[in-house]
């Protein structure tokens, strides 16, 4: 959330179900986040309810085992989006779970209301990018310097969260660790054929 922050944004909003609403709610406030409850299984739902609660044409998605999201590419695809119209934006090459997608909520409220398949519901934006006959996708490479495909941060196994961790010993003094940073340290132990 605190990286979130960062982003020039009307609403700065934390979704989730009713059973992680009162455990989440301190948090968020803390962070000056909005709260907003919506189904469980039913992500696709769970956005476009948001998206019409909050009155936003663009909506902006990470997800919460995303700890190093990098505003500074959040930025930067959204004025790519919003210059090129399109549907569903979102960068290609930087570490996994440093970016996020960037979606219209045009685009969202035709997946919710189409999109039948289960995983398409408990997936925001599988509709769309199945249906590019239909929606403006933009895959757009990030800049070299951001580039390194190959390597997840994002936190889905215990070998994950011990990457992150190594990385915020190392780099985290109390703001949001910016993307180059990131990409130093994982150049640096990547070199070392260290396993991170």
């Amino acid at each position: 959330m605190r990286a979130l922050k960062r982003m020039n944004a009307e609403v700065h909003a934390l979704l989730t179900d009713e059973s992680s609403t009162p455990e989440l709610r301190d948090y968020a406030e803390a962070e000056d986040f909005e709260i907003f409850t919506g189904p469980e299984e039913d992500v696709l739902a769970r956005y476009a309810m948001a998206a019409r609660y909050f009155g936003t044409d663009v909506i902006v998605r990470a997800t919460g085992d995303s700890p190093l999201v990098s505003a500074t590419l959040g930025e930067a695809i959204i004025k790519i989006h919003k210059k090129r119209h399109a549907d569903l934006s979102h960068y290609i090459g930087p570490p996994l779970g440093t970016g996020v997608e960037v979606v219209s909520a045009y685009s969202l409220f035709t997946a919710e209301r189409e999109a039948r398949d289960r995983f398409e519901r408990e997936h925001m934006t599988t509709y769309i990018y199945r249906h590019p006959e239909r929606f403006e996708v933009i895959e757009e490479p990030c800049s070299s310097r951001c580039r390194l495909s190959q390597i997840n941060v994002s936190i889905d196994e215990k070998h994950d969260y011990v990457t992150v961790l190594n990385i915020y010993r190392d780099l985290y003094s109390g703001k949001p660790i910016e993307i180059d940073e990131l990409i130093r340290w994982l150049k640096q132990h990547v070199a070392k054929g260290e396993t991170v």
